[in-house]
């Protein structure tokens, strides 16, 4: 899966989800800024947002939830999918993260 931007991260959920009968659920966490819901979504027993952000397919979002910072910073050091070229993080998450857990890709 070589396209690093929204579509393939699109098409990297649903190859990990697999079939449409798949039972996907989401257990709300909190409410954004904009009042959108942050979830966890499971596969199982299986973290999908911890599999995207671990793949490189989504970041962390520290002001919500620590759970995914390591697993962005794995991701980021191995130089993988969306941490492959010159990714820059979006200026509204950025700024949302605590400045300690705000890193820069090398």
């Amino acid at each position: 899966m070589a396209n690093a931007g929204v579509a393939g991260s699109n098409q990297a959920l649903r190859w990990r989800i697999g079939s449409e009968r798949a039972t996907v659920r989401c257990e709300p966490r909190d409410i954004d800024r904009y009042r959108r819901i942050v979830a966890v979504c499971l596969k199982g027993t299986e973290d999908l947002n911890r599999w995207m952000v671990a793949k490189g397919w989504a970041v962390a979002y520290p002001r919500y939830s620590l759970d995914y910072v390591t697993d962005e910073d794995a991701a980021r050091r191995k130089r993988i999918n969306m941490w492959s070229g010159d990714f820059k993080m979006p200026l509204g998450l950025a700024r949302a993260a605590p400045k300690r857990f705000m890193r820069r890709s090398t």
